[in-house]
């Protein structure tokens, strides 16, 4: 269960099983899909022929299209001529070799793509990927193809349309190690460019084909690994539409990789293993069971930035786990690596660490006991005051999950370390309606539990020193509803000003004492 304090929609008196999981429904599952979503890839395979590799046959043969080869559309559809003329195949492999090499050359990939879909290249270069033609032809058409699937969704949807995936599987099991690499990178474009080509392959089975596939290359060492890596790592965003026995096993087969993978490999294995840790509670425990804990630890150190950040953001995700699986995580050293994150220059680290650090604080007790007692609560409650929206939302949950899986006197520790002055100052400076309703949810949550303990009057006492009166009336007119519901049900239920009322706390009140 992923776990993390609660959103509710209006001021009400939350029951905290329910409110935790209204939170799982909608904050965890709706900010990982957003970093899915900025993690699209697709790769171009690069190539520099020069002019002078046109040979003397060729430029013999067609003088003309020789002399007019910056004049792309005529050239094109010269070579359209060429590949389905009745001319010797040597001259027909030339001609595609050529348009392959335009495909790539200079800049506007993209414009000439369309160029190419509207003269029926696709269906030609998918033709010329049979496997009964000659191996050099499918390795061109091959080529031609992977890079056609790196320009756009639209050429994208031609190419499927026209059987690219088919085409691919077609020949994998070649004798030739290039054309491989060059369908299986192909497939990893297709994989990269929408969620919904990427379910097809789960579903259509493509996805097991390429974990066999990674089964033969342990057997037989290929370098078409890179792109097997690269199309595995695509698809893996879509993991959780597969078998959870397809996943552990490709667990077992990437987890050797790891000792001498390339920088490019290293994070293509580490999203691998960071999209697994998006799924549910028996997918964390795979990767824990396959020994990963250790390696995504000692991960987060990697000098290559990219690489720290993905792992960073799967140990974020193990921590969310369920309560034994954030402890193991812990005991592995996650704290010591979070104290390292917050304390990043590099933005997006930090806040992955911040990330991490709200899901242990919305474990158990002793887990929330663990870090307030530390430095780290000091660091998140100084974030929520910091200018970044994007660190102070992260620190808000840190601190809101506190107040809600906390002990009381751990809760109550938190006043003593100035988090009401911080809630008050990050209020102020904040336009984050989001942000703005977890402080006063939380605000709300306090006074609750201090409430209950027959310490109110003290809390609110807390809350006038710290302005946090002041502040929280003054959004009871916020242009929000839900912000303006809120803040006028705290004044309204804590605040209002009644003498019968102060007459009734001083006679009972049994006073407590905040440091």
């Amino acid at each position: 269960m992923q776990r993390l304090a609660e959103r509710n929609n209006c001021f009400q008196q939350p029951n905290l099983g329910v409110v935790l999981e209204q939170h799982e429904q909608f904050s965890v599952n709706l900010r990982r899909k957003k970093r899915r979503e900025q993690q699209m890839e697709r790769r171009a395979k690069k190539d520099d022929l020069p002019a002078s590799k046109i040979s003397k046959v060729f430029r013999l043969t067609f003088p003309d299209l020789i002399r007019n080869l910056n004049d792309i559309h005529y050239s094109l559809e010269t070579f359209k001529n060429i590949l389905i003329g009745e001319y010797s195949s040597e001259l027909k492999l030339e001609a595609l070799r050529i348009t392959r090499h335009f495909l790539t050359r200079g800049e506007a990939i993209l414009d000439k793509a369309q160029i190419y879909a509207e003269l029926g290249y696709i269906q030609s270069y998918i033709d010329l990927l049979n496997p009964h033609n000659p191996k050099e032809v499918q390795y061109e058409a091959s080529w031609a193809l992977c890079n056609l699937a790196s320009c756009s969704h639209e050429i994208v949807e031609i190419l499927i349309s026209k059987g690219i995936i088919p085409a691919c599987l077609g020949v994998i099991n070649s004798e030739s190690l290039d054309i491989i690499e060059n369908a299986v990178w192909c497939l990893g474009n297709i994989a990269g460019d929408h969620k919904e080509y990427r379910v097809l392959m789960i579903k259509s089975y493509v996805f097991e084909f390429l974990v066999n596939l990674l089964k033969d290359m342990h057997e037989h060492p290929s370098p078409a690994l890179n792109a097997l890596l690269y199309a595995l790592k695509n698809i893996s965003r879509s993991i959780i539409h597969a078998n959870i026995e397809l996943v552990k096993k490709l667990l077992t087969l990437i987890k050797p990789l790891f000792q001498a993978a390339s920088t490019r490999e290293i994070e293509d294995l580490l999203t691998i293993l960071y999209c697994i840790t998006n799924g549910k509670e028996k997918w964390l425990q795979a990767i824990i069971d396959n020994g990963y804990g250790p390696i995504i630890i000692d991960s987060c150190d990697l000098p290559n930035q990219a690489a720290s950040l993905l792992a960073y953001k799967a140990l974020g995700n193990l921590l969310g786990g369920n309560v034994s699986q954030a402890e193991y995580v812990i005991n592995l050293g996650a704290i010591e690596k979070i104290h390292k994150a917050v304390r990043s220059l590099d933005y997006h680290i930090r806040k992955e660490g911040f990330w991490a650090l709200s899901n242990i604080t919305a474990g158990s007790a002793s887990q929330v006991k663990r870090i307030i007692n530390s430095d780290l609560i000091d660091i998140a409650i100084r974030g929520l005051t910091e200018n970044d929206e994007g660190i102070k939302y992260e620190c808000g949950y840190v601190i809101a999950n506190c107040f809600f899986r906390g002990e009381i006197e751990d809760i109550f520790e938190l006043v003593n370390k100035g988090i009401l002055l911080a809630f008050g100052q990050s209020i102020e400076i904040n336009s984050d309606v989001k942000l703005i309703k977890l402080l006063l949810e939380s605000a709300f949550q306090l006074l609750k539990l201090a409430s209950d303990e027959s310490r109110l009057e003290a809390m609110k006492l807390e809350f006038e020193k710290a302005n946090l009166v002041d502040v929280i009336d003054g959004l009871s007119h916020h242009e929000n509803k839900v912000i303006e519901t809120i803040a006028k049900g705290l004044i309204s239920e804590y605040f209002h000003e009644d003498d019968s009322d102060q007459i009734f706390l001083q006679d009972n009140f049994q006073s407590y004492e905040f440091s």
